[in-house]
């Protein structure tokens, strides 16, 4: 279960974002951060309770974890003949931003009738 904490809970948002930015650029220069450079978290599935957490020696495993969200993506993704658990087959149709669906059908997801509830195979949640 997730929860939200105020933001004085984090000792870096409590100080001036601009020196911060400053530092970044300092050592940055003209590059920029991008998704890419950022350690992914992804939510634990198909009843583990435990999270996967990038360190520098390797991967942990954690039930709770504590930190700041600063990037979140919706992807989406469609198989024609359902999703295979643990399988490695390609889905027909996807998007990694949930926006454009790339593959059959394609299109743009808000409209696709195969991302509307109730399109899932029973009638129950989204088709997959």
């Amino acid at each position: 279960m997730a929860t939200i904490k105020k933001v004085e809970t984090f000792l870096a948002l409590q100080s001036n974002v601009t020196d911060y930015l400053q530092t970044i650029k300092e050592n940055m220069g003209n590059d920029k951060i991008t998704e890419r450079d950022l350690d992914r978290i992804t939510v634990p599935l198909g009843g583990v309770l435990n999270w996967t957490v990038p360190t520098l020696e390797g991967e942990d495993s954690t039930k709770e974890i504590e930190g700041i969200i600063v990037y979140q993506t919706p992807p989406r993704a469609y198989w024609k003949t359902g999703m295979e658990v643990g399988g490695n087959t390609p889905p027909d149709c996807s998007s990694r931003e949930g926006d454009i669906g790339y593959g059959d059908p394609g299109g743009v997801c808000d409209i696709c009738p195969l991302n509307q509830w109730g399109s899932a195979e029973g009638g129950t949640g989204k088709a997959l």
